[in-house]
C-alpha cells in the first residue's frame, strides 16, 4: 500500500511540472494588444505579392499578463524564469540559462520564421499580433522601388535568420538587454563593368528593461536598419529605411496590472518607380509610412477557484498616421482610435492538462481622415474630419497545455481560417487561429509550442 501511495505521488509530481509559460500558442489564445495597418500602400503591396499594407504592433509580448515571451520587449524578465528552452513549430526557438544566482543569458533564433515574414508584412503567430524582427522588402515595392527604372535590376531582398542575444542580472533591481540582428546580401547583379553592384539588407535592434518596486520599465530602438541597392546607372540609390522605437511602463499591484506605452514606427524609401502622387512628374520621390501610437490600459487576474484564473483587460490606443506611399489621397493623413476588451480563462482541468479560452473584442475602432479629397486639387473643397468605423471582427480562441513533468506542450485549436482583418475595402487578411471554428482535422493544432523549465 505504501509503495502504491509513493508511486502515485511521484507520478503526480512528474505530471504537474512547472507553472511557467512561454509560447506563441498561449498568447494567441489569451490575446495581446492590437496591430495597426497603414491603408495607403496596400495596392503596391498586393501587386507585388504581399498581403496588405505596412503593419506594426505595440510590443512583442503581452502587457497585461506575464509570459516568458515578454523578454523581447522587457529583457529583464529572463531573471524571472532563468532556465528554460522553448520551441515554436515551423517558426523559432531558443533558450535562457542562469549564470549563478545573479545573472542569466539567452539565445533565440529565427524569431518570426523565415525572411518572408518581414516586420511590415503583417503579424505572425496568428492572433498573438507579434511582428517579426527584420525588414521585408521583397513583397512591398512601395518604398524600395519596382526595379523598372533607369538601370533596372533593383530586386529587394529580405533580412534572414534573425538572432536575439539576451543578458540580464539581479542585484536588487532586475535588468536586461536584448540585441537583435538580421542580415542579407546579394552581389549577383554585379557585372564586369559594374563590380560594385550589391543589394544588402540589415536590421539591428536593441531593447532594455528593468523591474524595480513593482514597476516594469522598458524601451527599444532600431539602429541603422535599411535595405539598400547600389547602382551607378540610377539617379539615386534605392533605399528602404526602418525606424522602430518604443518605450513604456507597467505596474504590478496585487491582481492589477496598469500599463502605458508609446510606439513610433516609420518606413521611408527612395527608389526607381517610387513616387509621391502629389508631386507632378516625379520619377523618384521620398515616400514614407509613419505611425505614432500611444496607448494604455489595465489588466486584472482573478483566481475564482483552485487552479482557475479569469484574466481581463481593457485598453485604449491612439494612432496618428502619415502615409504617402500610395495613391489614395484621403488615406495619406488620418487618426485612429481602438478600444480593445479582452476576457480569458485558464483552468487546470487535470494535473496534466490546462485548458484556456480567450475573447478579443474591439468595442471602438474608428479612423478620422483629415481630408476626404481624392486629389490635391479637390482637397480644398472636400469634407474634413471624416469618420469611418473599422471592421475589426471579434475573435474567440481555445487552446490547451499538456504537461509531461517540466515539459509543456501548448496549442491553439483551429483550422487556420483566413478572415479579413484590415480596413474595409483594403483587401488585407491574415491567418487567424480559430477564427470561425475549432477544426478537428489535419490542422486541429493551428499553433504548437513546447517549452521545458528547470
Amino acid at each position: 500500500m505504501k509503495r502504491k501511495i509513493l508511486l502515485t505521488a511521484m507520478v503526480a509530481a512528474w505530471l504537474v511540472g512547472s507553472s511557467a509559460f512561454a509560447s506563441i500558442a498561449r498568447m494567441a489564445v489569451l490575446g495581446t494588444q492590437p496591430a495597426f495597418t497603414g491603408a495607403n500602400n496596400t495596392a503596391a503591396n498586393i501587386a507585388a505579392g504581399g498581403t496588405g499594407g505596412t503593419t506594426t504592433n505595440i510590443v512583442n509580448g503581452a502587457l497585461w499578463y506575464d509570459d516568458d515571451y515578454n523578454m523581447f520587449y522587457n529583457p529583464s524578465t529572463i531573471m524571472d524564469s532563468k532556465n528554460f528552452v522553448s520551441f515554436e513549430k515551423n517558426l523559432e526557438g531558443g533558450w535562457v540559462s542562469a549564470i549563478g544566482d545573479s545573472f542569466a543569458y539567452g539565445v533565440y533564433v529565427n524569431r518570426g520564421g523565415s525572411g518572408s515574414n518581414g516586420v511590415q508584412n503583417g503579424m505572425y503567430g496568428a492572433t498573438a499580433n507579434l511582428a517579426a524582427p527584420g525588414l521585408n522588402t521583397a513583397t512591398n515595392t512601395a518604398y524600395a522601388g519596382t526595379g523598372t527604372g533607369a538601370g533596372s535590376g533593383v530586386t529587394p531582398i529580405n533580412t534572414q535568420r534573425a538572432i536575439d542575444l539576451l543578458f540580464g542580472g539581479d542585484m536588487g533591481i532586475k535588468w536586461g538587454v536584448d540585441v537583435t540582428w538580421a542580415y542579407n546580401r546579394d552581389q549577383t547583379p554585379a557585372t564586369a563593368t559594374q563590380q560594385g553592384l550589391e543589394a544588402s539588407n540589415r536590421y539591428w535592434h536593441v531593447s532594455a528593461g528593468a523591474q524595480v518596486m513593482g514597476f516594469d520599465i522598458f524601451l527599444g530602438t532600431t539602429i541603422a536598419s535599411q535595405f539598400q541597392f547600389n547602382n551607378t546607372n540610377l539617379p539615386t540609390t534605392a533605399v528602404d529605411n526602418l525606424v522602430d522605437q518604443n518605450i513604456g511602463v507597467r505596474y504590478k499591484y496585487e491582481a492589477w496590472t496598469p500599463y502605458v506605452t508609446y510606439h513610433k514606427f516609420r518606413r521611408s524609401g527612395n527608389g526607381p518607380g517610387v513616387s509621391d502622387p502629389t508631386v507632378s512628374g516625379a520619377a523618384s520621390t521620398q515616400v514614407q509610412t509613419n505611425f505614432d501610437i500611444i496607448g494604455g490600459g489595465v489588466g486584472h487576474d482573478s483566481k475564482i477557484a483552485d487552479g482557475v484564473h479569469v484574466l481581463k483587460n481593457i485598453g485604449i490606443y491612439y494612432n496618428s498616421v502619415g502615409d504617402t506611399a500610395g495613391s489614395t489621397f484621403n488615406l495619406r493623413d488620418y487618426k485612429e482610435w481602438v478600444l480593445p476588451i479582452n476576457l480569458a480563462l485558464e483552468a487546470e482541468a487535470a494535473s496534466w492538462l490546462t485548458l484556456r479560452a480567450g475573447l478579443e473584442y474591439d468595442f471602438w475602432a474608428e479612423r478620422v481622415f483629415a481630408n476626404n479629397g481624392t486629389s490635391l486639387a479637390t482637397a480644398s473643397t472636400a469634407a474634413t474630419s471624416v469618420r469611418q468605423s473599422q471592421a475589426n471582427l471579434p475573435t474567440v480562441r481555445i487552446g490547451s497545455t499538456m504537461k509531461f513533468g517540466k515539459l509543456h506542450v501548448d496549442s491553439a485549436f483551429g483550422n487556420g481560417t483566413v478572415k479579413t482583418t484590415g480596413a474595409a475595402g483594403d483587401g488585407s487578411s491574415q491567418t487567424t487561429a480559430g477564427a470561425s471554428s475549432i477544426g478537428f482535422d489535419s490542422n486541429t493544432f493551428a499553433l504548437v509550442s513546447a517549452s521545458y523549465h528547470w
